[in-house]
Order: C-alpha cells, then structure tokens, then sequence
C-alpha cells in the first residue's frame, strides 16, 4: 500500500507539470487500507490538489471513514455543494455512486458487443428489432444474463456484460449456449473461463455480425 501511494505521489508530480489538462484513473481501488495508505501518502506531499487535472477512483469500498481521509465533503448529487456554487472554482473530492444497468440497457449492451454493432451503424431500435426476434429460448437467457437478480445474471455490471459478449463474438456462441456455460462454469467456481484471457481482442475491434 505504501509503495503504490509513493508511486501515485510520484505520478501526480509529473502530471503537474503539464500545461493541459489531464485525467489520471485508479480502477478497482477496493481495499480500504490500501485506500487509507493512498490518502495518507497524499496528504504528507500535499500532492491531492494537483492542479491541472483530476484523479478518479472507481472503487466498491463503501466505507465513508476511508473517502473522508481523502476529504470528501460534497455530494455531486447536489451540484450546489459543489465549490459553493461556482463553477469556474476547482472541484473538491466528491463520491458518485453508480447504479447496475438496466435490463433494457444491458441487453442493449449486450446484443452490440456479441454482434460488433456500434451507436454510429445501428440505432436502438435496430437493437430492440435484433431483440424482438429472438427465439424464445434466446430471449428468455437474454434477460436472464441481463438482469440484476437471477443467480447466474451478470450483475447490470458493464465490465462484465462487456467481457460476456466479447466472448460470444469471439466464440461464436448463441445467448443461451452461453447462459448454459456460465452456470456450468459458476457451479464448478472458475468463472474466468468464460473471460477472454488478456490482450484476446482489441475493444475498438468490431468483431464479426453472426
């Protein structure tokens, strides 16, 4: 935890030094005391408020005490808690909460990754014409890989969907063909069997429309 808030200190250093703006990401910033450690690495080198930029943390750590040690004070609900109202200020810390996708979106998300379709080549309502006249075995594991409740969903988590249909394109696999792996695959607890392995494919790829 030390090393990687001396890394982060060292990294923000160098940011400060650009004349344009920048955005640093930490992703998957789950360990409270990881956290903690990050926070207080920070705080001795005076290096949180690097000008110039912003840090984002994406992170499940629901612990208020770990967020407040970085100085979190606002809600960017209530954009009014925001540098007092004035826009032009440098925002302070602020937490957002992400809620899972819909099963309207996930399944959206869902039928453009296995199919290589983006935004700019099929509107949603090719999506919702694609969705519509799937089988009914299809459609049924459609919204169950969807959902946010059955046991073998994906959660409404984007990563996930996103990892799923890479590799139904990949693979060449229907939904329900997929469906049928994932509980096979959950049952036996290796569920990274059903990831694409690192560096498998390019997210810019458009994978091949089956």
């Amino acid at each position: 935890p030390s090393d990687f808030g001396h890394v982060l200190g060292v990294t923000l250093r160098v940011l400060r030094r650009r004349k344009a703006p920048w955005l640093l990401c930490v992703d998957n910033a789950d360990s409270a005391m990881v956290l903690r450690a990050v926070a207080e690495s920070l705080r001795r080198r005076r290096e949180w408020a690097a000008g110039g930029g912003r840090v984002l943390f994406t992170s499940r750590c629901r612990d208020d005490s770990v967020w407040h040690d970085f100085g979190v004070t606002a809600d960017v609900d209530n954009p009014s808690t925001l540098n007092n109202g004035n826009r032009h200020a440098p925002a302070p810390p602020a937490l957002l909460e992400l809620a899972p996708l819909s099963t309207h979106h996930a399944e959206n998300l869902l039928v453009r990754r296995k199919h290589g379709w983006w935004a700019t080549d099929h509107p949603d309502s090719a999506v919702a014409a694609r969705i519509a006249e799937l089988p009914p075995d299809e459609a049924s594991a459609l919204r169950v890989l969807a959902g946010t409740t059955a046991e073998h969903s994906l959660g409404g988590l984007p990563l996930a969907l996103e990892a799923a249909g890479a590799h139904m394109a990949s693979k060449r696999l229907s939904f329900a063909a997929y469906l049928d792996r994932f509980e096979q695959v959950y049952r036996s607890h290796s569920v990274t069997r059903l990831l694409p392995p690192t560096g498998a494919f390019d997210p810019s790829e458009k994978p091949l429309d089956h």
